[in-house]
């Protein structure tokens, strides 16, 4: 093979390598470049989750979800979940639907009792959104009586939070033991776990003035996953 071929014959691989590099990088882009980013809720969605405040187990479904067990001594409340603001969704308990108004770009905790009006639904305060430190927030769903918090032997974290109200704070990352009152009748004793930066807990006052009764809960939120 003479010099000249052996160039020519030199180029023409190159140009099939660079070629077939060029068409496995588009290849790449294609097929990873969709999962690059996770979909967006739509400009004015909100963010909405059902607590149980009921003594008994239900059957808890937001929109077209599959519904969950809720009771105290397991699982309190959903993940929060999002759904079209400045519109109604359906709340499902135990196979009856009711549906709530969503005002646009809010997170709303939905708080459902057996018998009387069944579905309260709280604004929850969005907080401070400091990288460094965890967010509390409590719930007094006890009716009656103003809910309190504390540090076991501290300072107080939350007092005289009226029924069906929520206060949030920013806390940091740290175990502590929490005691909690309802008006002048000491309620139960909750064990923080050990949270960490931008982590959100909420503790839930629930019960009856005679025996309140606090219950933790790690919140979460559903992934958007479009539509």
């Amino acid at each position: 093979m003479s010099r000249s071929v052996r160039r020519r014959f030199g180029a023409l691989v190159l140009v099939a390598i660079l070629a077939c590099g060029v068409t496995a990088s588009a290849q790449g882009v294609k097929e990873f470049d969709p999962r690059l980013y996770a979909p967006s809720p739509p400009p004015g969605s909100s963010y909405v989750r059902v607590v149980n405040a009921g003594t008994a187990a239900a059957n808890v479904a937001i929109g077209s979800a599959a519904p969950l067990t809720l009771d105290s001594s397991h699982r309190i409340a959903t993940a929060y979940r999002v759904v079209p603001g400045r519109a109604s969704v359906a709340i499902t308990v135990d196979g009856k639907e009711s549906r709530i108004a969503v005002p646009p770009d809010k997170f709303l905790t939905v708080v459902y009792r057996p018998g009387g009006a069944k579905l309260t639904t709280i604004t929850d305060d969005p907080g401070e959104d400091n990288p460094l430190l965890a967010q509390l927030r409590f719930y007094n769903l006890v009716a009656g009586c103003p809910g309190s918090l504390a540090l076991e032997k501290g300072p107080s974290i939350f007092s005289a939070v009226a029924p069906n109200e929520e206060k949030s704070r920013s806390i940091n990352p740290v175990v502590a033991t929490l005691t909690t009152m309802c008006g002048s009748r000491a309620g139960t004793s909750l064990k923080l776990p050990l949270l960490k930066a931008r982590d959100r807990y909420s503790i839930f006052l629930v019960g009856h003035s005679s025996k309140p009764v606090a219950v933790g809960n790690a919140d979460s939120t559903e992934p958007f996953k479009g539509g």
